[in-house]
């Protein structure tokens, strides 16, 4: 008996599922007049959020030192040292990810996909 209603049970659950649809994710890549531009202007193409291609350019100013992003190419990256916060710019104009940047004297954290 207690198998016939199992069986009645499990059929019932399987029978109320509902398929789930995948989103899709459309990998974009980059035109051959696009990568040339990029490589023209000393980037490298890379794979990005979701495998999209991306140019990845190198900044005049990566390296020096910033109080906030408006004073560099790419963004000011938060670096704390025995205790005192400052920030450098980034050395690349694409970020992706999560990262500690430095804006008007305080760390926040920044996510790029």
């Amino acid at each position: 008996m207690w198998k016939f209603v199992t069986m009645i049970g499990m059929t019932a659950a399987l029978a109320s599922c509902q398929p789930v649809e995948t989103p899709q994710i459309v990998e974009s890549t980059l035109t051959a007049a696009e990568r040339a531009a990029c490589h023209a202007d000393y980037g490298e193409v890379e794979a990005g959020a979701f495998g999209n291609e991306v140019c990845v350019r190198p900044t005049m100013d990566g390296g020096d030192v910033c109080t906030s992003s408006n004073a560099c190419e790419g963004l000011c990256l938060a670096i704390e040292e025995d205790g005192e916060k400052s920030g450098y710019c980034s050395d690349d104009s694409t970020t992706f990810g999560c990262v500690e940047v430095f804006e008007d004297g305080e760390v926040a954290t920044l996510c790029i996909d």
